[in-house]
């Protein structure tokens, strides 16, 4: 059933005058945006920790680089210092070496001396050191020591000489170094010896033993 005056039977749908009287209306007007008020805050807030945050970096790093150099530059003045000390005692060893061998040798019995260190064993300060000149021709020699510490108070030092056979090493005396370690001591030979191999110092008892006990501290190689 078509409504009277809708052209061609058209059904009367509802709200469709509404729709038509809406698009005659002009459209409402578009709202702009507005950001949050905090938000420029936020955005400061955060360039500014963003801003601490590569402060506090740099300065680690500059810290870093700092301690780094300082560590370097105090290790080179401790290698400095450590060949300057080496320096100064090789210049002291030469010195008492030249004594001793001018006390023991005449114009003409220097061809004859024999020179030999003493390294120091597992017993020993890595830093001991001794060097023993022997004359053959009169049995007798002179050891210079060098950062020996004092033997305990019930104990000495004592010097052997090995000759060739390597058995029953002869006695060179019971000694003491001063007080830096250091000393030059005039020992004799108990018993003529042919040849010596080697000089050996070890630790015994107080005053002395009639062969090697203690530990051998320093030997000629």
């Amino acid at each position: 059933m078509t409504t009277p005056g809708s052209p061609d039977g058209a059904r009367h749908r509802p709200g469709h005058g509404q729709e038509s009287s809406r698009r005659g209306e002009p459209p409402s007007p578009a709202v702009p945006f507005r950001p949050p008020v905090f938000l420029p805050w936020a955005l400061a807030a955060g360039f500014a920790a963003l801003t601490i945050w590569l402060g506090q970096a740099l300065l680690t790093t500059r810290k870093e680089a700092e301690s780094q150099q300082t560590e370097a530059r105090l290790n080179e003045l401790a290698l400095r210092e450590s060949r300057n000390q080496m320096e100064a005692e090789r210049i002291v060893l030469d010195r008492r070496l030249s004594d001793a061998t001018k006390q023991l040798a005449g114009a003409n019995g220097l061809a004859n001396l024999r020179i030999t260190a003493l390294l120091p064993g597992s017993d020993a300060p890595a830093s001991s050191l001794a060097v023993a000149v022997w004359d053959p021709l009169r049995q007798e020699g002179v050891l210079a020591l060098e950062k020996l510490p004092a033997p305990p108070a019930d104990q000495d030092y004592q010097l052997w000489l090995v000759d060739s056979s390597g058995q029953n090493p002869a006695k060179g005396g019971v000694f003491a170094p001063n007080a830096d370690g250091g000393g030059r001591i005039v020992f004799k030979s108990e018993r003529t010896l042919s040849a010596v191999s080697a000089f050996v110092i070890t630790r015994e008892r107080k005053g002395g033993a009639a062969k090697p006990e203690g530990p051998s501290l320093l030997r000629s190689k």
